[in-house]
């Protein structure tokens, strides 16, 4: 069984790559129309297994002033984890994300149009992407322009209802109780 999930995103000021893993599987995955411009959100949904554990990761770098990253992870199907950006997630200035060291992100501000320098220049939140989610980056934003994003989040299984299994199990039993009737 497989969910589609979202993930709308946006950095200050460009997002160079993003990847998805599960497990030791590293996909790469389409940068949008906006990767460069932080002012518009980017949305990807593709297809994930349910019942699995993804890592998404995200390649952003900044041309000078202050950084910032933002993201929501969404789907109709049931996930579970870290969906908005927010000090939960990880950041990380080495080279190799998969063999860094990751540490908290750092809080900036929240997309809500609460009183920061990214609701200030675009006269309010990022359309799109959720209002609960925050602004993050390293705990040096002003010199850290090369940074990696990570956060975890599962997409989970949808238990069959037992009244199925109940209904199935009785009908197997039906099914051979007649055979057994018809060969006496």
């Amino acid at each position: 069984m497989t969910a589609s999930v979202t993930f709308d995103y946006t950095a200050d000021n460009i997002v160079d790559a993003w990847y998805v893993k599960d497990g030791s599987t590293v996909t790469s995955q389409s940068l949008g129309d906006n990767w460069d411009n932080w002012k518009l959100k980017d949305s990807l949904t593709i297809s994930l297994t349910a019942g699995s554990s993804y890592d998404v990761i995200w390649q952003a770098s900044d041309d000078g002033g202050v950084a910032g990253f933002l993201a929501a992870i969404s789907s109709a199907d049931p996930i579970s984890g870290n969906l908005l950006s927010s000090t939960s997630w990880s950041v990380t200035t080495e080279t190799d994300w998969e063999t860094a060291t990751w540490v908290p992100a750092t809080y900036y501000g929240q997309n809500n149009g609460s009183s920061h320098i990214w609701t200030q220049v675009n006269k309010g939140p990022i359309t799109g992407i959720d209002q609960a989610a925050d602004w993050i980056w390293t705990d040096k934003n002003e010199t850290d322009n090369n940074v990696f994003i990570k956060t975890t989040f599962a997409v989970n299984s949808v238990p069959v209802p037992a009244a199925f299994w109940l209904f199935g199990s009785g009908l197997v039993g039906l099914v051979g109780f007649r055979r057994r009737r018809k060969s006496s």
